[in-house]
Parts: C-alpha cells; structure tokens; sequence
C-alpha cells in the first residue's frame, strides 16, 4: 500500500512516534513542525492523508486546514 501521509505537529516525539509507527504498518511519513514546514513539505511532495494538530504552538492548526481547504479542493 503506497500513501504519503504527513504528520503535523509542534512536538517532536509524537511525529516521531507515529512516523514510526506508519512505516511499520507500510506507510511512507513526511513530518512538519510548523505551518510554515508543512505548506513546505505540501508543495513538493504527493500527500494523501494529513494528520494535523490544531495548537503547533505558534501557529493555528485550524486556520491552516481552512487555507489548504480553499487553496486545494475545486468545492467549498
């Protein structure tokens, strides 16, 4: 089974846990710590599922899926 998923999250152990704990079960894990990071990693990679925390310190978790949700699908 071949699917990118990308872990967002301000804390490093859990995205590393479950990046983990993806690889393990097949799955190929792209991490982000930042809004900022994950706009990144969504620009230049194929990512099926986005697992996102809504507090990443700084930045609104929220606020970022409401952006790709308006940047990226063709319905409201």
């Amino acid at each position: 089974m071949y699917m990118n998923i990308l872990i967002v999250d301000d804390e490093p152990g859990l995205r590393s846990g479950l990046s983990k704990l993806l690889a393990l079960q097949g799955y190929t894990p792209l991490e982000a710590a930042t809004a900022a990071e994950a706009r990144t990693v969504l620009a230049v990679s194929e990512v099926h599922l986005l697992l996102l925390d809504l507090r990443l310190g700084q930045d609104d978790g929220l606020a970022l899926l409401k952006q790709l949700k308006t940047e990226t699908l063709p319905f409201p």
